[in-house]
C-alpha cells in the first residue's frame, strides 16, 4: 500500500471511522514483524475481537493496548520500554480527552494539549530510537483539520500527512504532504469489492 517513515510522524486522516480502520488494515498488513496499536476508541480493538479483521494471514505480530481512564501513563511506560517494534500506531488521538474528565474549559484543554504532546513526543523519541514509524491517527473535521486541539503541533511536527476517503467500496489515500515533492498530491486506491 503505502511505506511509512521511520522519522518524523505519520498522521493519517480519515473521513470517517470505517475508511480509517480500512486504510490502518492495509498498513499493518503491510508490516512484517511487531506492531504496537494504542486504541484510545476501543473500534479497531472491537473490530478484531468480533474478527471482522482477519489478521491471522499476515506475518506480523499485533499488540493491541486498549486504554481507558487512568491508564493511559502505564499502558505509555510500558510501550516505551518495549524493544524493537517495527510500527507505533497512536489510533484515534480525539478520544484523548475522552480519557479525562472535565476538559471543557480552557485552562484544562489548554494543559491537556500539552500533556498530548508531551505524550506525542514521547513516543516520537521511543520510534526513533528503534527506527520505526510513528502513525497517528484521526478523523476529519474540517478541511484537513484534525479532528483534535493539538492538531497544529500536530501537522506542523509531521513528516507525511495521508488523507483517507472511501468512495464506491474503492479506498482512496491521498498523499497530502510528503519529504519527497514528487509524492506530494498522488493518491494510493485499492478496491475491496
Amino acid at each position: 500500500m503505502f511505506s511509512l517513515l521511520s522519522t518524523g510522524i505519520n498522521i493519517l486522516i480519515a473521513e470517517d471511522t470505517y475508511t480509517r480502520i480500512r486504510a490502518l488494515v492495509g498498513m499493518i498488513s503491510n508490516t512484517h514483524g511487531n506492531i504496537v496499536y494504542i486504541d484510545l476508541d476501543t473500534v479497531f480493538t472491537a473490530y478484531v475481537r468480533s474478527d471482522l479483521i482477519d489478521l491471522d494471514s499476515i506475518n506480523t505480530k499485533l499488540d493491541i493496548y486498549f486504554v481507558s481512564k487512568g491508564r493511559l501513563e502505564s499502558v505509555l511506560a510500558y510501550v516505551c520500554s518495549l524493544d524493537s517494534p517495527r510500527l507505533v500506531v497512536f489510533d484515534s488521538i480525539h478520544g484523548f480527552y475522552h480519557l479525562y474528565d472535565h476538559y471543557g474549559n480552557r485552562v484544562m484543554m489548554r494543559r491537556l494539549n500539552q500533556l498530548l504532546t508531551f505524550y506525542i513526543s514521547l513516543l516520537l523519541d521511543m520510534s526513533s530510537r528503534h527506527g520505526c514509524p510513528l502513525l497517528i491517527t484521526s478523523i476529519r473535521r474540517r478541511g484537513l483539520r484534525i479532528k483534535i486541539n493539538a492538531d497544529r503541533y500536530l501537522l506542523n511536527r509531521s513528516s507525511v500527512i495521508l488523507y483517507a476517503s472511501s468512495n464506491n467500496g474503492v479506498l482512496n489515500v491521498d498523499i497530502i504532504k510528503h519529504p519527497k515533492e514528487e509524492m506530494n498530491g498522488t493518491s494510493i486506491s485499492i478496491d475491496n469489492n
